[in-house]
């Protein structure tokens, strides 16, 4: 179907002028359209990108990683667990975690942080113990505030310094945020990730490492998903 619009919130210089979000000029269904033709084509493009990769997990990344409780990792999930920068052995040291030493350094490195944190979810410990969801959503929140990630923050997560224009992050991000999304469906977390995804797609021409074009391309297909199931439940098709 033609349209008379595009999706206004990937174009831009982002990094510079975040997205407001404030009194948008369009709506409706040509609107919708023109996102989701954006979104296609940014997850075909990450797809590719990720090539054997993704056609290993075949979209399973999420499963295996929520259930994962300690065992041997499944052969989708090794080539994954390889590229992480920290062992996916539980980190302790005086009943702490890897997370938690990180934000204990009075300022959390943005990269490191992400990274103890899909380690944490890779892990599968519990909420409790590691404080990873009170983490997530407070990063989650900061990034409604700022609409971009920084390249670090106080160990509160509420100041960051430098914005981050590496898409690794926001593609990591994202993935996280789609892992919290199908296991907690709201409108609050859908809106965030449709967020953190609009600075994906914008940056995405930029990402090369397979592993996080996988990532980016689950983040974007969930929200892919949400939005398509929201689309049909308020009869647009």
């Amino acid at each position: 179907m033609s349209s008379s619009t595009l999706y206004i919130y990937t174009s831009g210089a982002l990094f510079d002028s975040p997205n407001s979000y404030m009194y948008p000029p369009i709506s409706g269904r040509e609107f919708l359209f023109d996102y989701e033709r954006d979104r296609m084509s940014a997850l075909g493009d990450l797809l590719k990108r990720a090539g054997e990769l993704n056609l290993a997990v075949r979209g399973n990344l999420a499963a295996a990683l929520s259930h994962y409780r300690g065992t041997p990792l499944s052969p989708e999930l090794q080539g994954f667990a390889e590229e992480l920068p920290i062992p996916l052995q539980p980190v302790w040291i005086e009943d702490q975690c890897y997370l938690n030493q990180v934000l204990s350094l009075g300022e959390a490195e943005t990269k490191r942080l992400l990274a103890a944190m899909l380690a944490t979810r890779v892990q599968g410990v519990t909420a409790v113990n590691m404080g990873y969801t009170a983490v997530l959503r407070q990063l989650l929140r900061n990034f409604e505030v700022r609409r971009l990630l920084f390249q670090s923050y106080d160990n509160k997560l509420r100041k960051g310094r430098v914005i981050a224009k590496d898409p690794a992050l926001y593609a990591q991000l994202g993935f996280l945020t789609a892992l919290e999304l199908d296991s907690t469906p709201s409108l609050q977390i859908t809106n965030v990730l449709l967020k953190i995804n609009d600075v994906l797609v914008y940056a995405q021409s930029t990402l090369i490492d397979q592993i996080d074009c996988a990532l980016g391309a689950f983040s974007i297909g969930c929200e892919l998903s949400h939005i398509r199931n929201l689309m049909k439940t308020r009869g647009v098709e």
